[in-house]
């Protein structure tokens, strides 16, 4: 087996410090804020490592002299030879030896971390933690890999739909091996930015790696967005042709399904990219994973052969073939829930939007959304959008009938309201529920036919229910200030009467003791003294006040972020009434995501959406799947959407990959299932989630299988962590759960 090629991009490199706590040494990652301990029986100083000394890609490295490594958290512990080549997997509370050789060593959490050490080796067991033991001090390297990647260059591209596929051609240049290990995030370089002007210019060095594969389709934006991820993943060329096929040595595929060309990319995308997460096992990562077992038992069961082995070193094209020759309703169930699904209009609007998009493999779609009318938005119908239980998305009337029946729910609340429109003095009715509050000229979409764990809208117009894709949110992801200091929130409470939500999230906020935390509450602030606020450099702003399309409403008149000259936090939560167009304006200007509302919404509703939004926001969700899920706290919640980066996440998740836990009781037992939302580094992650019952790899995008615990089975794996956990139905946190209480 070779090992896969790779380049990786200068500049981002993580940070290594010495504890000052425990002895031992931290590894930062300044630009995504990602942070892991490995402790040390003494105290350590870090001495700079060629990284060159480690045969798998890392871009920075250091030496430390100590005779043994823990990690403060259960890990799985990956066991190589000098070469790289994988010896062993050594799982969570197992144990196992080595004598003495030449080891590199990949504790599976947080952040791309290896040991390199020469001698013997024990891993056991230690406390929460995993210990690592090398008999004696020895010089230990420690290399890591940042997950951070941006556009090595930029394409300039005219609207003719022929120079767009020639851009889109490029994209594959950013592919750091066209082996299988790119389904892994980490084996994905940024495509190139793209820019739109007068004529096309491609800077050298950008061709696509693919010799044995070539992409044709019409020059028609229909096609060509499509396609892009494809491209993308394959590191193929796109041509302008009659029809859209996938062709190569041995190979002509059409890329169409029931008629659809969209669903033929989409199904051939996720069939190759299913196949390679099964075919790398055979690589760098030789781990037992549920898929392939899955997978292997069916095609056993037809006769079919596919002799992974051989397929890992086959050229590409045939290893393509070899793939979509594959029944598909042997792997229907197998692929992995897409993180992204994004629709874009058919204009070159959507151009510059598109390698971010692409960057996160999304399957993209182009067409023009449905119109909802701000009637159907004002009367509460946009809950209708909310997926049903046949995951189906529904139609205009469909939501003209739905509204009704919410505003009515709405109203049986007899809450306070946010937000009544008062303003200037006038008195507010405590009872009342606005129905009118939608800005006049407001366009509202209907993005369908996404099926994803995020949503998105790229082009005019408000969406219900999926992100609003914004060019400047990418942009300003890419040029995130690096910074090592704690996890900054802020906190702002600009309203008295909903002082119990500030309350309730600044208790929320920075309550994991293993990360570094400053929290500060802010009440009843002047406009200068939240622009101060909002200029500020920090992780993320929790807003909890009044705001109008023209401003947030502070204690001396109103601040329009539009005034600002730049804005300095990465993310926000605007809990206030009709908080989109401000939440615009903080993106625009400079914010990377963020959470807002579209209308007016009931107190009520609004503090149980902000503390759980809050609550996943501080374990680690992504803002999109934070906000899917804390929908389910009210009726309220189809209000709110994402703007910008939806996959941003303020801090990171104990094991990289967030996680609700799904419960049912069954008689005596628990019928528990996980649904893992995506690990940091991108669709293709693996991830053993550390439960009785469950001894193999799971992809990190999709469900497990389901267990049987008994009670005390059950207990035991909710004391891991505080994560959320959807009880009989029912959203709520480990921590909350009493099984002795029936």
């Amino acid at each position: 087996m070779a090992l896969p090629e790779h380049q990786h991009e200068a500049g981002f490199t993580a940070v290594f410090e010495s504890l000052d706590s425990t002895p031992g040494v931290e590894i930062i990652d300044p630009i995504e804020r990602r942070r892991r301990s490995l402790h040390t029986p003494s105290q350590v100083s870090p001495e700079p490592l060629d990284p060159g000394a480690f045969p798998i890609p890392v871009e920075t490295a250091v030496a430390v002299e100590t005779a043994s490594v823990t990690t403060p958290t259960a890990e799985q512990v990956i066991v190589r030879d000098a070469d790289g080549q994988m010896l062993a997997e050594v799982d969570h509370g197992e144990t196992a030896s080595f004598s003495a050789d030449a080891y590199v060593l990949e504790p599976t959490g947080i952040l791309r971390t290896y040991l390199r050490v020469e001698g013997p080796v024990s891993i056991a067991p230690d406390g929460h933690g995993t210990a690592i033991d090398f008999g004696s001090p020895a010089r230990v390297g420690i290399g890591c890999r940042s997950a951070h990647e941006r556009p090595a260059a930029t394409v300039t591209t005219t609207s003719d739909p022929e120079d767009v596929l020639a851009a889109i051609s490029t994209f594959g240049s950013a592919l750091k091996t066209t082996s299988p290990e790119r389904a892994f995030g980490s084996f994905r370089g940024h495509p190139p930015a793209v820019e739109v002007g007068s004529e096309l210019s491609i800077p050298e060095g950008l061709e696509p790696p693919a010799d044995d594969l070539r992409i044709e389709v019409p020059p028609e934006y229909r096609y060509a967005f499509p396609v892009a991820p494809l491209a993308y993943y394959l590191g193929a060329p796109v041509e302008p042709g009659p029809e859209p096929r996938l062709l190569g040595d041995g190979l002509d595929h059409r890329l169409e399904h029931a008629g659809s060309f969209e669903d033929g990319v989409e199904r051939t995308l996720e069939r190759i990219f299913l196949l390679e997460c099964v075919t790398r096992t055979e690589g760098l990562y030789r781990v037992d994973l549920h898929e392939r077992d899955l997978l292997e038992e069916r095609l056993d069961a037809r006769g079919i052969e596919l002799p992974f082995a051989d397929l890992y070193d086959a050229p590409q094209a045939e290893r393509i073939a070899a793939f979509l020759d594959v029944p598909h309703d042997l792997i229907a169930d197998l692929l992995p829930d897409w993180r992204n699904a994004a629709q874009l209009a058919p204009s070159a609007d959507g151009v510059e939007t598109l390698p971010y998009l692409v960057d996160d493999l999304a399957v993209l779609s182009v067409g023009e959304p449905e119109r909802v009318s701000a009637a159907v938005v004002e009367s509460g119908g946009v809950q209708g959008l909310l997926r049903g239980g046949d995951g189906g998305e529904p139609t205009a009337p469909a939501l003209e009938t739905a509204g009704a029946a919410l505003a009515d729910a709405a109203v049986a609340h007899d809450e306070r309201v946010r937000d009544e429109g008062a303003h200037d003095g006038e008195a507010r009715d405590e009872g009342a529920f606005v129905r009118g509050s939608a800005a006049a000229d407001t366009t509202f979409v209907n993005p369908t036919g996404l099926d994803a764990l995020e949503r998105t809208w790229v082009g005019g117009g408000t969406p219900i229910g999926a992100t609003k894709a914004v060019p400047e949110a990418y942009e300003n992801r890419i040029g995130r200030t690096p910074t090592t200091g704690d996890v900054d929130i802020a906190v702002v409470c600009n309203a008295d009467e909903m002082a119990a939500e500030g309350d309730l999230v600044d208790e929320v906020y920075g309550s994991r003791a293993n990360l570094p935390f400053d929290v500060t509450v802010h009440r009843d602030l002047t406009t200068d003294e939240l622009a101060d606020v909002l200029a500020e450099e920090r992780e993320f702003l929790h807003y909890v006040g009044h705001i109008r399309a023209d401003g947030f409403e502070c204690a001396d008149g109103l601040l329009d972020v539009a005034t600002l000259d730049s804005v300095g936090t990465d993310a926000f939560f605007l809990n206030a009434c009709q908080s989109y167009d401000q939440g615009m304006g903080l993106v625009e200007q400079g914010a990377i995501g963020g959470i807002v509302t579209i209308r007016d919404v009931v107190n009520h509703g609004a503090v149980r959406i902000g503390r759980a939004v809050a609550k996943l926001l501080n374990y680690g969700f992504p803002l999109r799947p934070a906000l899917e899920l804390a929908r389910e706290e009210s009726v309220v919640g189809a209000l709110y959407i994402a703007l910008g980066d939806g996959s941003l996440s303020i801090v990171q998740t104990a094991g990289g990959t967030p996680m609700l836990i799904d419960v049912e009781r069954r008689g005596d037992e628990y019928a528990v299932t996980l649904d893992m939302y995506g690990a940091e580094t991108g669709i293709g992650g693996l991830t053993i989630p550390h439960v009785e019952g469950i001894d193999e790899y799971y992809l990190a995008s999709g469900r497990s299988k389901e267990i049987r615990l008994d009670g005390e089975s059950l207990k035991a794996f909710l004391a891991l962590d505080d994560g959320p956990v959807r009880f009989d139905g029912q959203l709520t946190w480990r921590d909350e759960i009493d099984l002795d209480a029936g």
